[in-house]
């Protein structure tokens, strides 16, 4: 499987991914696009800045917010979801304050009904 280093944290993509489309490292912004099961998802890592800068990229208004708890390091963070017909959104975004890293990742798709985004970033942040 494929690792990729973010911020001392180890991102294991192997079996997750469907297809690994792009790696992009931009000063201090890491992009990566893949999909997964017919979901196109994007994850992106940010070292530095500003706690509250919204590094996704995902410009909705969103239905609903959750707070949420990424895997077991007991990091804090929301999910965003957005639905309608056709175009539907999920945005899972976290920091991790001691590599002052900030993290999102993004799910799009006609369906996600179902899509448990937490579990996917928990997966990528081990």
């Amino acid at each position: 499987g494929v690792q990729l280093f973010l911020g001392g944290v180890q991102f294991f993509l192997g079996e997750l991914i469907g297809g690994l489309v792009l790696l992009i490292r931009l000063f201090a912004l890491v992009q990566l696009f893949f999909e997964l099961d017919g979901t196109q998802f994007t994850a992106r890592a940010k070292q530095g800045g500003d706690p509250e800068e919204d590094i996704s990229g995902m410009y909705y208004d969103w239905d609903a917010t959750e707070d949420i708890v990424v895997g077991n390091w007991n990091v804090p963070g929301k999910i965003y979801s957005f639905m309608e017909e056709g175009d539907n959104a999920q945005l899972c975004s976290w920091r991790d304050e001691d590599t002052a890293t900030s993290y999102s990742l993004a799910a799009n798709g006609s369906d996600l009904d179902g899509l448990d985004l937490t579990a996917v970033a928990a997966f990528m942040y081990k």
